[in-house]
């Protein structure tokens, strides 16, 4: 067998078989996308994340602000969806493991058994059915589905000496926010309405959402979020 075709049978193999447990640096970060999972380091990820901004800014400013589903006003009643904004960014941090101290003989944390994100909508009781089936029916989004972390060893980083430290995932997250139109089409009740939804992203065995899974550590307890306003405890 030739070296090209060992080399290619290689790969195909790694390609094939679940990843191995490694130990990543606290400076590494795992990048969850549709098409994979990388790792890469905390700034090399950075850079992208702002060239990403800057193509955002630019698209906002060629699309309409918003867009909508209107039926035909009169004077009967209605309900109206209105769509005001539809956007992806990596949400604040979500805990994938408890908090681990490094007190100087040296430690590391894994994603462990039991830490779960689910989609989310926030809106009135009274207008939650039409918002939700809008959702699912017009924007194909899933308001509905729950995801758990079961494997434990699958990332696993080292956390710093003297440092606390705890796997967060930072979420890729799709929210739609805008309002509801609803009652008497010439004096409706204006009801709003955000959600926030995910896509499913798989890793040997771990099944979780696309976006970034890293640590947050810190030299204070609770760990302050390394994105978002919160503690980690």
């Amino acid at each position: 067998m030739s070296f090209r075709a060992f080399a290619l049978f290689t790969l195909l193999a790694i390609g094939q078989a679940s990843p191995a447990p490694k130990v990543l640096g606290y400076d590494d970060v795992v990048v969850m996308r549709e098409d994979g999972a990388v790792v890469m380091k905390k700034w090399e990820y950075q850079i992208q994340e702002d060239k990403r901004d800057v193509q955002k800014r630019k698209a906002q400013v060629a699309r309409a602000a918003s867009s909508s589903q209107l039926a035909t006003r009169g004077c009967e009643e209605s309900t109206e969806v209105q769509v005001l904004s539809d956007t992806k960014f990596d949400n604040w941090d979500v805990a994938m493991s408890p908090v681990i101290k490094n007190t100087g003989a040296g430690a590391s944390v894994a994603v462990t058994k039991g830490y779960s994100i689910s989609d989310s909508i926030q809106v009135s009781e009274s207008v939650s059915a039409s918002v939700e089936d809008f959702l699912t029916t017009t924007m194909s989004i899933s308001v509905t589905d729950t995801w758990t972390t079961q494997d434990s060893q699958t990332f696993t980083f080292s956390v710093p000496a003297g440092e606390y430290g705890v796997v967060i995932s930072n979420p890729l997250t799709r929210r739609v926010s805008g309002n509801v139109l609803s009652g008497c089409t010439d004096d409706p009740t204006t009801t709003a309405f955000s959600s926030d939804s995910y896509t499913s992203q798989t890793y040997g065995d771990l099944s979780w959402v696309t976006g970034v899974i890293s640590i947050c550590n810190s030299t204070t307890y609770p760990i302050p979020y390394c994105v978002g306003d919160g503690t980690h405890e």
